[in-house]
């Protein structure tokens, strides 16, 4: 889910990619587009639906929060500024560090890493977790994350203010509790930090609604239309508290319909405010890869509408007992909030603008070829990130190799793609941009 992160755009995991808009799966999943244009994960196992179910939420987040939506923004920026830096030079040195090439993304990193938390911790146990007034306060006074202590039961220790608590712990803690309502086992597979802490923090603090799963999604949903999820977390979770609020779907109709941010020059409510940034966001995506988008534009809307409602789809889903297995969630949300490239080791799912042809939109390949080309060029890997699945293209359907320009490898995707000639995304990217002629020189 990063946008500067290398470590995080590179490792193995499950994940919501870079472009805000392609899901990663780890693993062989048996997910297809059925002839009616709809998914079919009709063969997932119940965990196998639990891992796609907790990356759909993070693609869910960056769609319908305030954080989310200006997250995918910076990162638009940010490529804009990258390719305006290799256009004024005729060699360029990878990888690229953004933050060395303009001093507005340097500051955007650094305010990110103040609020973004913990996201990995193995120095101890953590069984339980203590929050002081005055951590908070101070976390409040100088827009940073939360300093939580931590008990370790096993080994007799406690340390004070050893972990933070911001945005990793709140958008994983989302994702992992919604996945929990589709596979309890996951609790089983999930570590404290970053999926659990939010129950931790419950337990000490609110221990009135430490049991009430669909709250705490809530809460941390809520929590990302803020500009510090950490300590709105505790803000809002106070306010469920006093005003003993007995669902969620309070709780989101409060903060859309009565919380307001600037806007340019204006004050606006959050219901007014964030279809105006959702705007925003789509120029910035339409700018970075030239073309009007279709599919997007369709689902974008439908996050509009639902913000002006007042009323969270998502969280009626979940308040109704629709976020379950048998039911088949993935498709109601995707009916909702639109479906991203799903990409598995053994399959690549998309949107198609045909029924018929089975076509992707244009604006699914842009995107994902912008992804491509911006990963390796901030990353020491000399190999095209989508590398793997051009090899592994015979798993693919025609349509899609023909989409995803995926017939051809050479000793150019592993070392030196800018001489590439065969046609494909990478090459196709550079194509784009006007960047055929540069010279690109791989640091040691």
């Amino acid at each position: 889910m990063s946008c500067f992160e290398i470590n995080n755009l590179t490792s193995i995991v499950n994940k919501n990619e870079t472009n805000h808009f392609h899901i990663v799966l780890n693993g062989d999943y048996d997910v297809r587009i059925n002839k009616n244009g709809e998914i079919d994960t009709s063969n997932l196992s119940e965990k196998e639906y639990g891992v796609l179910l907790h990356e759909y939420i993070h693609y869910t987040q960056h769609l319908l929060t305030l954080f989310g939506i200006c997250r995918c923004k910076m990162f638009n920026l940010a490529f804009n500024k990258c390719i305006q830096y290799i256009h004024n030079k005729n060699k360029v040195a990878l990888p690229i560090k953004l933050s060395e090439i303009d001093d507005g993304i340097q500051e955007y990193e650094n305010s990110s890493k103040k609020i973004l938390g913990t996201q990995h911790y193995c120095n101890y146990n953590i069984d339980a977790v203590e929050v002081s007034n005055s951590m908070l306060a101070n976390s409040r006074e100088n827009k940073c994350a939360v300093k939580i202590g931590i008990y370790d039961f096993e080994n007799n220790e406690a340390i004070d203010n050893e972990i933070e608590f911001g945005y990793w712990g709140i958008i994983e803690s989302m994702a992992h509790l919604t996945q929990y309502l589709v596979d309890p086992d996951v609790n089983n597979r999930h570590d404290v930090i970053p999926y659990r802490i939010v129950e931790l923090i419950c337990d000490n603090k609110y221990p009135s609604i430490a049991k009430d799963t669909k709250m705490i999604i809530t809460l941390c949903f809520c929590s990302l239309m803020f500009d510090n999820p950490g300590v709105a977390f505790f803000d809002l979770a106070d306010y469920v508290c006093k005003q003993k609020l007995r669902k969620g779907t309070e709780l989101y109709s409060y903060v859309i319909n009565n919380i307001s941010v600037n806007y340019k020059e204006n004050c606006l409510l959050l219901k007014y405010a964030i279809p105006l940034f959702i705007n925003e966001l789509l120029n910035s995506i339409e700018s970075i890869i030239g073309i009007k988008v279709n599919y997007l534009n369709k689902v974008t809307e439908s996050c509009k509408n639902e913000v002006e409602s007042g009323q969270s789809y998502l969280i009626n889903m979940i308040y109704d007992d629709e976020i379950d297995f048998a039911k088949d969630s993935i498709k109601l949300l995707i009916k909702n909030y639109g479906l991203p490239l799903i990409q598995a080791k053994n399959v690549v799912v998309m949107p198609n603008s045909s029924k018929v042809k089975k076509q992707p939109y244009p604006e699914t390949a842009r995107l994902l070829g912008l992804e491509i080309f911006y990963k390796r060029i901030v990353s020491n890997s000399t190999k095209c990130p989508w590398y793997h699945i051009c090899r592994k293209n015979q798993n693919l359907s025609e349509e899609e190799r023909y989409s995803l320009n995926t017939d051809t490898t050479s000793y150019e995707c592993l070392y030196d793609q800018w001489n590439k000639t065969q046609i494909c995304l990478m090459t196709q990217t550079i194509k784009y941009y006007g960047l055929e002629l540069k010279e690109f020189v791989q640091k040691a």
